[in-house]
């Protein structure tokens, strides 16, 4: 992997901050949906966003991730799993990424950030495949044995 330069390290810790703030302000739905409190007007009702669920009804393997990271910031730790098993790995990652980046972007020396930079691309490819696999087992569940699971 390519080294990141200050305002790449700038833009990912950005998008961290601003993931897990959403995924406190955006409430889960009682339809299984997200929905975000609108002061003065009320709940604001977010569609649904997979493609894939919405053109083949087969989630993808990123299906349930944000209302996975919602759960996890509302405290429902089993909701989030349920949801996509890669969820609460993912959103511990995105935690972790920002005081990294935070270090990374002051140029700050630590150990913790040279472990992190020597083991960051194994990490990637460890999620990578728990998400594939987590995926594939859903698959398997919906399609081949639909009674295991009724609830992606």
């Amino acid at each position: 992997m390519g080294t990141a330069n200050n305002s790449e390290h700038l833009h990912i810790l950005a998008l961290c901050v601003f993931v897990i703030g959403a995924s406190f302000v955006i409430a889960p739905a009682e339809n299984g949906g997200l929905r975000i409190p609108v002061p003065l007007i009320g709940n604001y009702e977010l569609p649904a966003m997979c493609m894939s669920k919405i053109v083949f009804d087969a989630p993808c393997p990123g299906c349930g991730l944000t209302r996975s990271f919602v759960s996890l910031a509302h405290g429902e730790c089993v909701t989030a799993f349920l949801l996509n098993p890669a969820g609460p790995l993912l959103f511990i990652i995105c935690l972790i990424q920002i005081p990294y980046r935070y270090f990374k972007y002051n140029q700050s020396p630590s150990k913790l950030i040279k472990i992190i930079d020597a083991h960051s691309e194994k990490i990637a490819w460890g999620v990578l495949v728990f998400m594939l696999c987590a995926w594939t087992t859903r698959m398997f569940c919906i399609y081949i044995h639909p009674y295991i699971i009724a609830f992606y």
